[in-house]
C-alpha cells in the first residue's frame, strides 16, 4: 500500500506530469501478494474518445469519457494466473502531453492482486497500437531483478517472470 500512495503523490503532482513515464514504457513491481503496473500507453490503445475527429485527446474529451477509458482499461490489461484473470484494482488513468511532439498519451497506473507470481502472465489482449512497428516494453521487478518484458501488435502477452516467447 505504501507503494501505491507514492505513485499517486506522484500523479497528483502537477510538475511529475510531463516527466512520471515515457510513452510505450511501463514498469510492473511485484512485491508481497500485489503487482504495482505503470505504464504509459498511446492513443490508439483506446477508442471512442475523439469527439471531434482531430486525432488527438483534449483535457475536455478525456474528462468527457474518463469513465470509457477506465473501462476500457479494465476488460483489456490483465494479470492471469492460469484461468483466474485478474483487472486492475484502483486503477487511475491521466493524459500526459508529449512536449517532443505535442500528442497526448495515457497513463495508466493500478494494483493486481497476485497469489503466484511465478506462473503470473501480463495480459494486455486487445490494446491496439498505432502500427506494427510500436512496441510498449515493460520492466518488471521482483525479488531484487529487473526483466524487460517487450509487447508487440503479434505479442500481446507475456509470463512477467520466464521468457514465454515461442
Amino acid at each position: 500500500m505504501k507503494t501505491l500512495g507514492t505513485l499517486l503523490a506522484l500523479l497528483m503532482t502537477s510538475q511529475a506530469h510531463a516527466h512520471l513515464m515515457v510513452k510505450g514504457h511501463g514498469t510492473l513491481n511485484i512485491q508481497d501478494n500485489g503487482a504495482f503496473l505503470l505504464v504509459a500507453l498511446p492513443l490508439s490503445s483506446f477508442s471512442g474518445f475523439d469527439c471531434n475527429g482531430d486525432g488527438t485527446l483534449s483535457e475536455v474529451e478525456f474528462a468527457r469519457h474518463y469513465d470509457s477509458l477506465v473501462e476500457q482499461t479494465s476488460t483489456r490489461l490483465r494479470w492471469r494466473e492460469g484461468d483466474d484473470a485478474r483487472p486492475l484494482q484502483g486503477l487511475l488513468l491521466n493524459r500526459v502531453s508529449d512536449h517532443d511532439d505535442g500528442s497526448a498519451y495515457i497513463v495508466v497506473m493500478g494494483r493486481f492482486t497476485v497469489e503466484n507470481a511465478e506462473s503470473g502472465v501480463l495480459d494486455i489482449d486487445s490494446m491496439r497500437f498505432a502500427d506494427a512497428g510500436t512496441e510498449l516494453s515493460v520492466a518488471v521487478t521482483y525479488n531484487g531483478t529487473v526483466r524487460d518484458v517487450v509487447f508487440t501488435p503479434q505479442r500481446l502477452e507475456s509470463s512477467v517472470l520466464h521468457d514465454s516467447r515461442g
